[in-house]
């Protein structure tokens, strides 16, 4: 799994992290570890931003929601935020089915995610 640091035009920091190929039970624990490092306030960071770019995940079943979820709310505590770019129907699905749909909404691309700008359209 990738990390990459970013910036926006305005100085805000924030983390992508983008997993590839299948996010599963096999791989949670690694996928938490990379959600942990990327949304830990850093010296000089105000708060944790960390969008999860899933468009190059093949398949994903419900063990990253956890992890997910627990980076989010460490994110949250802080005023930081997570938010997941992908395109992928199943991706959608998941979510819709574990009732994370709310917590967890679409954004098409990264500055969207960084400008809190959802998908309008479900995939």
């Amino acid at each position: 799994m990738d990390v990459d640091v970013n910036s926006t035009a305005t100085g805000e920091r924030c983390r992508i992290v983008s997993p590839h190929g299948e996010l599963d039970l096999a791989n949670a624990v690694a996928f938490r570890s990379t959600l942990e490092g990327a949304d830990a306030a850093d010296p000089g960071w105000d708060v944790p931003r960390v969008i999860v770019d899933l468009t190059a995940v093949t398949f994903m079943d419900v063990s990253p929601l956890r992890e997910l979820r627990a980076a989010q709310a460490r994110a949250h505590r802080l005023g930081g935020w997570v938010r997941l770019v992908h395109d992928q129907p199943g991706i959608d699905r998941l979510l819709r089915g574990t009732g994370l749909i709310q917590a967890f909404p679409r954004y098409a691309t990264h500055a969207d995610a960084r400008t809190n700008t959802p998908a309008r359209n479900r995939p």
